[in-house]
């Protein structure tokens, strides 16, 4: 049997000031800092036998507690990276929301590939070829991600149609655990 534990890396302060940060490495701040401390505490109770994460820093950073307390190493997944959004990266979701190619992202996952923007089909197709590997596995694995990575996976395990994917809402470090049984995916609260 397979347990996934799902984690959205903890706050940065461009969540708390509602920037996007793309693949840019920003670190946790202080309250980020304890909530994976939080978090990793949680996470004792659960038989861990791997952990994989985004390579980016904040990602890196909620792993790290996790990782240490278990005395487990990480694995660097780069399906689990954050979207790319070099068009917006450091701009506020203000600067943005007027922007022509974000109005089609929010009304259209489907929209045609653009040069400075990672796709949600584009997206689902990356976490779905992770989630075929990793349902092949035993134990107890921790992904630390980030939430659209994390959104377009529930998407699939829970499963719901692409166009659900905006309705989701994932909170800093706030882990949701799911196991794969009888061909099927069944989250738990923790």
């Amino acid at each position: 049997m397979l347990t996934l534990i799902l984690l959205r890396h903890g706050q940065t302060q461009w969540n708390k000031d509602g920037r996007v940060m793309s693949r840019l490495d920003i670190p946790l701040n202080d309250t980020g800092q304890k909530q994976v401390q939080v978090s990793a505490e949680k996470l004792k109770a659960y038989p861990v036998s791997k952990i994989i994460s985004s390579p980016q820093l904040r990602a890196l950073e909620t792993a790290q507690p996790i990782a240490t307390r278990l005395n487990l190493p990480i694995g660097i997944e780069e399906r689990l990276s954050e979207m790319r959004f070099d068009r917006w990266e450091g701009k506020d979701f203000n600067e943005i929301k007027g922007d022509p190619v974000y109005k089609e992202r929010r009304q259209n996952p489907f929209m045609k590939p653009h040069p400075e923007v990672e796709t949600v089909l584009e997206l689902f197709e990356r976490t779905k070829h992770l989630l075929t590997e990793l349902v092949k596995e035993q134990g107890c694995i921790v992904c630390v991600s980030h939430m659209d990575v994390l959104k377009a996976m529930m998407c699939q395990m829970v499963p719901v149609p692409i166009e659900e994917f905006f309705t989701f809402e994932i909170e800093n470090a706030t882990p949701k655990v799911f196991t794969f049984e009888n061909n099927k995916w069944l989250q738990t609260t923790i």
